[in-house]
């Protein structure tokens, strides 16, 4: 198994008591033709870790115990294999979260035959059984138009690149869901079926700016009245972060940023956001990307106001690395119990650079956390395409990843101590 190159000054080490040396590979059934990713992961109170992927035409749902061994407690001996639907569609997991009464949440799509994508959902019980009053005997597809109109072309982040935090449903007080979908905002009962007092007898209204063509794919409850969504929009040919923030009716807030919209257009560089936090009650965090090359992790915080914050990195973006041999992409991120900010990715430095997993932690303030790293606040491992990201009850950093060649590639699961 591979090592990690963690840099000699860091504090930030793999677990040995995780898996082997920190890590954990996964092997996921019926994946003999293609190499399938984790997509998402959360821990629960026991710090066992819950992790989703897929092997189409099924998704899957695992779970592991705290020292990384498969939990044969859980579902159908540690895992659960199945579709959202019957029929010659693929069902793909993109996420996963718990929610307040102990049941497990599984996010994913239902792509049928043809060009249109559906949101899917699954829940489960604490052991892995089907919650059977939920949905369609606990799996819910939601019927959506195809994409916005609008946001035709704009993919925005890959919807398999992101933590639970911002790609699961937000669920309001009254125990409804909040989504979104390929520039829908979408609203489900508590029982997983579509809320048809939601917009005139629809349960989706589009979220996308007015202006631009769009597509929002992330979201994050802002309070408990609102919710900030986070996409991209093209300006002038070129692709930009996108933020908004909604009323949990549905009403766009105007007075969030500009009409309830803030681009992020006065960088000379495209960018997208690829997970959402809230900090400070009011502020949201945005993890993201540079685009073009060279490529960096980005991250970005606005006031309540909608506004770049100016006491966050003196109110500019946080652009890692600055190493112009280095080249990586935050691909999640999340805010952990002590306000600091964590962002995972992937190398992109080319064919003949060996690729590595690069795990960053910075200050609420957006400054390099040196307790973790002197090296700007980052470390790196040996792997490649870290997609998912979850913090444990004890601040240990869960990531995961794929494994290098010459190994086989492989997804694994990673735990920083920290």
């Amino acid at each position: 198994m591979s090592t990690a190159h963690t840099d000699s000054t860091s504090a930030a080490r793999l677990d040995p008591s995780f898996g082997e040396a920190g890590r954990v590979v996964i092997h996921i059934p019926d994946t003999s033709t293609s190499v399938s990713r984790i997509s998402g992961l959360v821990t629960d109170l026991d710090s066992r870790v819950l992790f989703t992927s897929s092997s189409p035409p099924r998704f899957l749902l695992g779970r592991l115990l705290e020292d990384g061994t498969v939990d044969r407690q859980f579902g159908n001996n540690g895992v659960i294999h199945d579709v959202f639907a019957e029929g010659d569609g693929l069902s793909l997991s993109t996420g996963v979260s718990i929610l307040n009464n102990g049941t497990i949440l599984l996010t994913g799509v239902y792509d049928p035959p043809g060009p249109q994508r559906l949101p899917a959902l699954a829940l489960f019980n604490a052991s892995g059984h089907y919650v059977t009053e939920f949905g369609q005997y606990g799996k819910s597809v939601i019927p959506v138009p195809n994409a916005a109109e609008g946001s035709s072309g704009l993919s925005g982040a890959d919807p398999f690149a992101t933590n639970g935090s911002s790609q699961t449903p937000v669920i309001l007080a009254d125990g409804k869901m909040l989504l979104v979908f390929q520039g829908w905002l979408i609203r489900l009962l508590e029982n997983g079926r579509p809320d048809d007092s939601f917009d005139n007898g629809r349960h989706y209204r589009p979220a996308r700016h007015p202006k631009y063509s769009s597509t929002t794919t992330r979201i994050v409850q802002a309070s408990a009245n609102t919710v900030v969504l986070g996409g991209t929009a093209e300006v002038d040919g070129e692709i930009f972060a996108m933020f908004a923030r909604y009323f949990i009716d549905g009403e766009l807030d105007k007075s969030f940023g500009r009409d309830g919209f803030f681009v992020l257009d006065d960088l000379p560089l495209e960018t997208n956001v690829v997970a959402l936090a809230m900090k400070d009650e009011d502020k949201v965090v945005g993890i993201g990307q540079k685009l073009a090359t060279p490529a960096k992790g980005l991250i970005v915080c606005l006031n309540a106001k909608g506004h770049v914050d100016p006491g966050f990195n003196h109110g500019n973006p946080v652009l890692v690395p600055t190493d112009a041999n280095r080249q990586f992409n935050w691909h999640a991120g999340t805010i952990d119990h002590a306000g600091r900010i964590v962002a995972t990715g992937g190398s992109l430095e080319g064919p003949d650079s060996t690729p590595y997993i690069a795990t960053g932690r910075f200050m609420p303030d957006g400054s390099p956390d040196l307790t973790f790293s002197t090296n700007e606040g980052w470390v790196s491992a040996e792997g490649q395409l870290a997609q998912a990201l979850a913090i444990d009850r004890k601040d240990r950093i869960v990531i995961s990843g794929l494994t290098s060649p010459p190994e086989n590639v492989t997804p694994a699961i990673l735990r920083y101590l920290a």
